[in-house]
C-alpha cells in the first residue's frame, strides 16, 4: 500500500504535492497590452518574495493582449504563494496559468 496521497479530478492540490525545492517554478500571465503594467507586476512579484524572478514578454498576434512568462527559482514554498497572490492583485491582469 502507498502512503501517497491520492488526489480526486477537482481536488485542489497542495503546492508540496507538485514541487521539489529548490525549483524553478513557471507562471504564464496574460495582460493587457500596457508598459506600465508590465514593469508593475513585475515590481509586485519581486516586493512579495526574496526569491529570483525572470520574465519574457510575448504579444499576441493583433495586439489583444501581452503573455508574461514569469520563471520563480523558488527556495521557499511560501515563495510560490506570494507570487500567486502578487499576480492576482493586479488588476490588469486577464488570466494566469
Amino acid at each position: 500500500m502507498s502512503n501517497k496521497p491520492t488526489f480526486q479530478p477537482g481536488d485542489a492540490v497542495p503546492d508540496e504535492a507538485v514541487y521539489t525545492l529548490p525549483c524553478t517554478v513557471p507562471f504564464k500571465v496574460f495582460v493587457r497590452p500596457d508598459e506600465a503594467v508590465e514593469q508593475r507586476l513585475l515590481a509586485r512579484c519581486r516586493a512579495a518574495t526574496e526569491a529570483t524572478i525572470e520574465c519574457e514578454r510575448q504579444p499576441s498576434r493583433n495586439g489583444n493582449f501581452v503573455c508574461l512568462r514569469l520563471r520563480l527559482h523558488a527556495t521557499e514554498m511560501d515563495h510560490i504563494a506570494q507570487v500567486r497572490a502578487a499576480i492576482a492583485a493586479e488588476s490588469s491582469v486577464l488570466m494566469a496559468l
